[in-house]
């Protein structure tokens, strides 16, 4: 999504890592440990799946954009 703006992606990126911070800081005294690895085993899946859904979404427009001017430049 970032691909030319590199301080956009490096800002998001610094805020999630703030926010699975506290996230592990406040689980820490109330889970025991296999509850915590099952947790950030979920996180990383459900990134992870979610990524693989926007590099998709992204190619099926960058595709769908080039047949659209593909058309155009032909008619």
């Amino acid at each position: 999504m970032f691909a030319d703006r590199y301080e956009p992606a490096f800002g998001c990126c610094r805020v999630l890592q703030g926010v699975g911070g506290i996230a592990i800081f406040l689980m820490s005294n109330a889970l025991c440990m296999m509850t915590k690895i099952i947790f950030i085993t979920g996180a990383c899946v459900v990134t992870t799946v979610a990524y693989v859904i926007l590099e998709v979404g992204l190619k099926r427009t960058a595709v769908r954009d080039a047949s659209r001017q593909e058309i155009e430049v032909e008619a």
